[in-house]
């Protein structure tokens, strides 16, 4: 699969905001319009959601519209929390009486809590987007008008649905939904660990020594079993179904630079390690797990194994997210401090592998997407239904990309 779409060009916006989180709305319900939630790091801060249309090269896209947002509340002495993580729940009912799609998101704040709103009033795929051919698209009922005025038009709210407040000493810097889509497992500065089920809003775990120094990442690997790291740059692996004074099932160590595996099954292992700030696990593999350090290194470990597969030294600075496409088995894409977004190619130009196995020999590391100013990409996410790739940046910027 040739890369062709890598030379697309990458289209800039304006936000107004300091997005610290951005995260596409990725049901089907709508084909060629975006709806995306993102979080901020300013004085004032707020999750919002935006609706933006006209992503297909050869059209010339509005500029978003923020459909609804949520303040986060300041504290009595008038700090305001930023937005540290945010994520879609996975599971969407419609409602049949009055035809609209109903959704939950979920954000967390530098100030321990937690929250979980519903989102409102989201157009659905065959209702006011159906047209006459039965494609989707912005039907008659807008009464012919343009898409920017449509999305203007949607009275879509946000709304508190549950909050779990302070659960976390300091900060609570990251969260993860397991695969069921109905429990949330949380990790922050303090150290500790704890999961909480959506239903009943309940602890079902904690675990307040996962780690002596602050938690960044977390991931769900199985519907049990997640994945821990921090400052101290270790993976614990962990089995929510065990007691927690019992530890972590596996733990693998990063190492410094260069740490791999030679042809001749050497290693070459300094002793400098960094703090891990991002995890993706491989939504077909999930013995797949990629990670993003202080240093710029994007490390690839296998499961089954003890150590990384392989290393990447790109990025000067800061690796703030990694995530594995879900179109392209064998891709993986990282953000960074040093204004970058890389995408790392597995299978280049070898139609012997399947799509299903890392070929390490044949891997082709490209830059993606890059800010004039160099200027941090702090976020990013792509929409799975228009293959667009959304970066926010620490100049308030939103830059767009086609995948496709």
């Amino acid at each position: 699969m040739g890369l062709e779409y890598v030379n697309n060009p990458t289209r800039v916006h304006y936000l107004t905001q300091k997005v610290n989180k951005i995260r596409c709305f990725n049901k089907p319900l709508l084909n060629d319009i975006n709806i995306f939630a993102t979080g901020t790091n300013q004085n004032r801060n707020r999750v919002s959601l935006w609706g933006m249309e006209g992503l297909h090269q050869q059209q010339q896209e509005e500029e978003p519209v923020e459909l609804a947002y949520f303040l986060i509340p300041q504290s009595s002495s008038g700090e305001s929390s930023f937005v540290t993580d945010l994520k879609w729940v996975n599971s969407v009912a419609v409602s049949s009486e009055n035809n609209e799609s109903t959704s939950k998101l979920m954000a967390s704040t530098s100030d321990g809590t937690l929250y979980m709103f519903q989102v409102t009033n989201l157009p659905s795929k065959y209702g006011d987007m159906m047209v006459d051919n039965g494609s989707s698209g912005i039907g008659s009922n807008t009464g012919g008008k343009g898409r920017d005025t449509f999305l203007s038009n949607l009275q879509c709210e946000i709304e508190p649905a549950a909050r779990w407040e302070k659960i976390h000493k300091g900060s609570l810097n990251a969260f993860d939904l397991n695969l069921m889509g109905d429990a949330v497992a949380s990790v922050g500065s303090d150290g500790a660990m704890h999961l909480f089920s959506l239903e009943t809003r309940d602890l079902i775990y904690s675990n307040k020594h996962v780690d002596g120094l602050t938690l960044n990442s977390i991931k769900f690997m199985t519907n049990n079993e997640v994945i821990t790291s921090g400052a101290n740059a270790v993976l614990k692996f962990w089995d929510l179904r065990i007691k927690s004074d019992n530890g972590p099932i596996k733990t693998i160590k990063q190492q410094g630079q260069q740490q791999q595996m030679g042809i001749d099954n050497s290693y070459n292992i300094p002793n400098k390690v960094s703090s891990i700030h991002s995890i993706a696990v491989h939504h077909d593999q999930s013995h797949i797990i990629a990670t993003g350090n202080s240093e710029g290194q994007v490390t690839l470990y296998d499961f089954r194994n003890s150590y990384a597969i392989d290393q990447n030294n790109n990025h000067q600075s800061y690796v703030w997210e990694v995530q594995f496409s879900k179109a392209r088995s064998n891709q993986l894409y990282s953000c960074s401090e040093d204004g970058f977004v890389y995408l790392y190619d597995y299978n280049r130009e070898n139609t012997m592998m399947t799509t299903n196995i890392f070929d390490l020999y044949n891997k082709a590391v490209t830059p993606f997407i890059t800010t004039t100013t160099h200027s941090s990409i702090d976020s990013f996410d792509i929409n799975p239904c228009t293959q667009t790739m959304f970066c926010t940046t620490s100049t308030q910027s939103l830059l767009l990309k086609s995948l496709s």
